[in-house]
């Protein structure tokens, strides 16, 4: 299982372990450079599912089954596509950790990093929401074609709808279709998990704390919304869709700010006061910490494993250049 730890982490101060929740997943394969992963929340998700439909008979379980292999099926094209986009525009080993509606956090990598806040890292979401669209209409088209099952039916509980068919490649071409219709739709909320939510993370203002403030008020406003009102109707998938939404929004507004900000750093080698008096001028990063260093270490272990100091070189970096850009505008 991968995980994001270390005393000298950044993330430290948001959990207090240096332990990165999102990034607790197993690896599935390695495609033309595109590394994907699972949450280990899915086997989770999927384990529950089929359990609670085996009380419907062996029927539903099996039909609860399929979906569960459709959702994945699904994100796992997505999230392909959004990998090869990265890879289109530098990134050398994106890396995608699935969970059931999509990719659970933005992709890290060096050059991914430094296009999240250009138009490159705003492009690969829309490239993700296209696949969804075109993975939707081809799974649509053979539903309708073929009979297989409705076009229009509960995204809240697909499980409901009636089904044409019993034959297992018809059904599981349904439930393509409807993993296809919920994944899409459940990308348009502005939460962290979810495009809406990235595009509003990868816009070029995405380490200011105003911004950040906003897309945690608009993530927090959506996911109470969702969580009051599937309380009410009885919903309970979408009340784990909010509550999954409502942590992975703080815990990347988390992130990106607290990562951002230098820690101080004592010097071994220097006496105790000395030591001491170095930091009440302030923070500052680590000496002969290059650019370098830091793109090599994403490259080798991933966005996740930055300490603060090295965060805050790359956004000193990403400052530069844009500031740069408008200069030569």
């Amino acid at each position: 299982m991968m995980r994001n730890g270390g005393s000298s982490s950044g993330f430290e101060r948001v959990l207090g372990s240096g332990e990165d929740p999102l990034a607790w997943s197993f690896p599935l394969f390695v495609w033309s450079g595109v590394r994907m992963r699972m949450h280990a929340v899915v086997p989770i998700w999927a384990a529950a599912e089929i359990a609670a439909a085996s009380f419907g008979g062996r029927g539903r379980a099996f039909s609860t089954a399929l979906g569960v292999l459709a959702f994945v099926m699904a994100c796992l094209w997505r999230e392909m596509v959004k990998g090869f986009a990265w890879r289109s525009a530098g990134e050398a080993a994106p890396v995608a950790v699935l969970w059931p509606l999509g990719g659970l956090s933005p992709m890290g990598g060096a050059a991914a990093t430094e296009a999240r806040g250009s138009g490159a890292g705003l492009g690969v979401e829309w490239w993700g929401m296209i696949a969804g669209v075109v993975w939707t209409a081809g799974c649509g088209l053979v539903v309708w074609t073929g009979n297989l099952g409705p076009l229009v039916f509960n995204p809240f509980d697909p499980l409901a709808a009636p089904h044409a068919t019993e034959v297992v490649p018809g059904l599981l071409v349904w439930w393509m279709y409807a993993a296809g219709v919920c994944i899409t739709l459940g990308n348009l909320l502005p939460m962290a998990p979810f495009a809406a939510g990235q595009v509003m993370l990868g816009s070029d203002r995405a380490s200011d704390a105003e911004r950040l403030a906003g897309l945690a008020r608009t993530g927090y406003v959506v996911a109470m919304t969702l969580f009051v009102a599937a309380a009410a109707f009885g919903h309970t998938r979408v009340m784990a869709v909010a509550a999954v939404g409502a942590l992975v929004t703080w815990l990347e507004v988390r992130k990106r700010w607290l990562g951002a900000m230098p820690v101080r750093r004592w010097v071994a080698d220097e006496p105790e006061g000395l030591a001491g008096d170095a930091g009440v001028g302030g923070p500052e990063m680590r000496p002969h910490l290059t650019l370098d260093e830091v793109l090599e270490k994403i490259s080798r272990d991933g966005l996740a494993s930055l300490d603060a100091d090295e965060r805050a070189l790359l956004e000193e970096e990403r400052r530069r250049r844009i500031s740069n850009d408008r200069g030569h505008a």
